[in-house]
């Protein structure tokens, strides 16, 4: 087990107190007002205001971020209205600079039920409300056990005194040697993982998330505030939680995930799990790169197909959802190919018995095809017709796509 304090993370003295503080201070975080500049998300860019592993301050108070394991804890309009947002297991870390101590935190939620806090190591006293905490120490860390939405929070602030406690967030973290022992620990354990050659897959539909796969299993980077590229291969080690939500194994975020003790190199490759249905189609092989031949393909919905191999069956998705590798929004409506080749990254429910498949590739035997543009950066995919001119998404027929030929039917 690694032993690690949250207290080597702290921003310190970077901050300037008020010239003149007599008694206590009152220090607010207006994000209605946007009193920071803080960038904003919006339903148009999901991503934009992630604050994971962020600091933010002023006049002497520091808040840093963790995101929750299903979703970003992010600065966002909605509503009508600038709010924090956080989801169940998000944080936020409270400190002050040298010779301060935090003795209230106020909040102000955007409705009267976004109050669902917990303090961690129960340090100070939140009111009945849980909208008011009270203590006497130089950090605290909230956690969040619902969903949050907040507009204001005020954070008083003293000299330092005998009786200020400086809490000990020393956690443990459980050793993983490989993608395969990490998806084998209990869910919630914090993980120290070491990657050896792990392989980005894709990229998620919603940017907050890839797919990774190393010689032994793969699994999903989700809410990490980590950022890959395709094909980038992955040595080193990093603090991360386990988590498991659809679609399957997470690597989840910690107050100790960063980028530092990784080695990132682009261009890598990776080999699919080749077989029959029977047996690629396993637990083992969840969120890894899958390839299917010689299999049936027959579009059942616009998102939506089957893939038959005898009498086995495999659901495909194309990935409009948020929780998607990147794909190519084709319509699989069409799609009714006897005998093709099919790739794409294996799903499975939190039970781990139902499976799906989201297709990178689906090519049929007369070479008609309709592929994944599978790339960090999908404004970046350039479809042209035989004419030369660019087009928005494909059209039946002969398309070149990157520079390769693509056949719609």
């Amino acid at each position: 087990m690694k032993k690690i304090s949250a207290l080597f993370l702290m921003l310190t003295a970077l901050l300037m107190l008020p010239q003149t503080v007599s008694g206590q201070t009152v220090v607010e975080f207006d994000f209605l007002n946007n009193s920071l500049n803080l960038p904003i998300g919006n339903a148009e860019n999901l991503n934009a205001g992630n604050l994971a592993g962020k600091f933010i301050g002023t006049n002497g108070v520091i808040l840093s971020f963790v995101n929750s394991p299903t979703m970003p804890t992010r600065y966002y309009y909605n509503a009508g209205k600038n709010q924090l947002q956080l989801i169940k297991g998000g944080q936020i870390r409270f400190s002050v600079t040298e010779g301060k101590a935090i003795t209230k935190i106020e909040i102000t939620p955007v409705a009267a039920t976004n109050n669902k806090w917990d303090v961690d190591n129960g340090v100070g006293t939140l009111s009945e409300d849980k909208l008011t905490w009270e203590g006497n120490v130089t950090t605290v860390r909230f956690t969040a056990n619902g969903a949050l939405y907040l507009t204001k929070i005020l954070v008083t602030i003293a000299d330092k005194n005998d009786a200020t406690v400086t809490p000990d967030y020393t956690e443990e973290y459980t050793e993983a040697a490989s993608l395969a022992e990490f998806n084998k620990v209990e869910n919630g354990k914090l993980v120290r993982l070491n990657l050896n050659n792990a392989v980005i897959t894709s990229g998620m539909v919603n940017g907050w998330g890839h797919y990774v796969q190393d010689a032994t299993a793969g699994a999903h980077f989700y809410c990490t505030g980590l950022t890959f590229e395709v094909n980038d291969a992955i040595n080193g080690f990093v603090f991360v939680r386990k988590d498991f939500n659809q679609p399957g194994p997470r690597i989840a975020m910690t107050e100790f995930t960063n980028a530092m003790t990784i080695n990132v190199t682009h261009g890598a490759t990776y080999t699919p799990v080749e077989g029959s249905l029977a047996e690629v189609v396993t637990a083992a092989n969840v969120n890894r790169v899958i390839k299917l031949t010689g299999v049936a393909v027959k579009g059942t919905a616009e998102t939506e197909a089957t893939i038959t191999s005898g009498d086995q069956t495999l659901a495909i998705s194309n990935g409009k959802t948020n929780y998607a590798p990147y794909v190519y929004k084709e319509d699989l409506s069409s799609v009714d190919y006897a005998k093709a080749t099919v790739t794409g990254i294996l799903w499975t429910n939190t039970k781990g018995d139902v499976f799906k498949l989201y297709p990178l590739s689906i090519t049929d035997e007369s070479g008609a095809s309709i592929s994944t543009v599978n790339v960090t950066d999908v404004n970046s995919v350039q479809i042209y017709n035989l004419q030369g001119v660019r087009l928005g998404q494909l059209q039946r027929g002969i398309n070149i796509v990157n520079g390769k030929k693509v056949i719609k039917k």
